[in-house]
């Protein structure tokens, strides 16, 4: 069990999202696109991006990889007590949070501003939902920089109200994270007292939002609200084990659950049993962890691994500050062009420029408030 190899995941799920999202906006829809003639190498890089495709489930994980490093501290405490007990900060907690996350967000705000100031003034397609594209303009119709928007944002709850701040509409996940750790102290005050009750009062409000929701987006929150508990509970299964070697059995079971997970959310059939949606998708997340903590630890020392290692610990700025550039880029060929290109080479070119913007951001804002424990360099081979 190899907790390093979880910055691998974060690389691959970061990626998901960025080139997902450059293949929607800087590409033609795929059933557009395979009707016309191609070449081999086109082909090639259509299958590329189709491996990166699952950035909503991507996204899932995320959330269960957040309840389980969150988890992690006091599961491992707790497991290394004779009584165990584990002591728990909330204010400690909630003040550590805020250091690791605010700063590369709010500097994500900033950054978003600028870029869609500048691309309103050039370009205003795409911001102003005014584009050939009818999918392009359902989705940035709430995005702008309103009352409705900019003051959730600044609360960290972008979207709350419905609107978007700026193009910036991934943000929507950071909210419902930083609504998880704020209920998080209530959780923990439960949890030392009975674990399972605190798990089972998780499920009882998220299962009452599905059937009688609240008002706002908080509704929303609580109801995905399991599957970032999925990742607490495994959490303290694997901290409870954590010395222990995990059989293959383990490793293959999980795989079989992870894969069985994701192409269910694939499915038509999906769609049509939405009260199915919450816990497949706590499986996905749970299980996609499990896999990756049973990785060999040899994989760390392959270049490959020691790159998605890196990109991994970067992945949080990757996540906050890819879609204003893939915006920007995607409204100027929209002004350019009329619609999205028929080949995916602005849709590779944009991604780069995306990532390389997510590199620049944590090496100037986010790296500084790192834990003091996390190195910015995987380890030596």
């Amino acid at each position: 069990m190899n907790f390093r190899n979880l910055d691998m995941l974060r690389a691959c799920l970061a990626l998901m999202v960025l080139l997902g999202h450059a293949r929607w906006l800087l590409w033609m829809p795929w059933h557009e696109w395979k009707a016309l003639p191609h070449a081999t190498y086109e082909w090639a890089l259509a299958a590329g991006f189709s491996v990166f495709r699952f950035g909503s489930q991507a996204v899932t994980v995320f959330f269960s990889l957040s309840g389980f490093f969150i988890h992690f501290r006091a599961a491992a405490a707790a497991a290394a007590s004779p009584h165990g007990q584990a002591v728990f900060s909330s204010k400690q907690f909630l003040q550590r949070r805020a250091r690791r996350i605010s700063p590369p967000y709010y500097a994500a705000l900033i950054f978003g501003l600028l870029l869609d100031t500048a691309g309103r003034h050039f370009f205003p397609e795409v911001y102003t939902a005014a584009t050939s594209d009818a999918l392009i303009n359902e989705n940035f119709q709430h995005s702008g920089f309103t009352l409705e928007s900019v003051t959730p944002a600044i609360l960290a709850q972008p979207g709350l109200l419905g609107w978007h701040f700026g193009s910036n509409g991934p943000l929507w996940s950071i909210g419902y994270e930083v609504f998880y750790y704020a209920i998080y102290p209530l959780f923990m005050v439960v949890w030392m007292r009975s674990r399972w009750l605190a798990y089972r009062g998780g499920l009882a409000l998220s299962a009452s939002c599905w059937f009688w929701p609240l008002a706002g987006w908080w509704s929303a929150m609580l109801v995905l609200y399991p599957i970032w508990l999925a990742g607490a509970l495994l959490a303290e299964w694997l901290a409870a084990h954590r010395h222990r070697p995990l059989p293959k059995a383990w490793f293959w079971g999980m795989l079989v659950i992870s894969a069985g997970s994701l192409a269910w959310t694939e499915l038509p059939l999906a769609k049509s049993l939405p009260f199915l949606h919450v816990p497949v998708r706590m499986l996905m997340g749970a299980s996609t962890i499990a896999v990756f903590a049973a990785l060999p630890s040899r994989l760390l020392d392959t270049n490959a691994g020691r790159l998605l290692e890196w990109l991994g610990i970067r992945s949080y700025s990757l996540y906050i500050f890819h879609f204003p550039v893939l915006v920007l880029l995607s409204s100027a060929v929209f002004h350019l062009l009329g619609a999205r290109p028929a080949h995916g080479w602005f849709a590779a070119a944009a991604a780069l420029l995306a990532a390389l913007a997510g590199l620049a951001a944590f090496s100037l804002v986010e790296r500084h408030f790192l834990p003091a424990r996390q190195d910015t360099q995987p380890a030596s081979p």
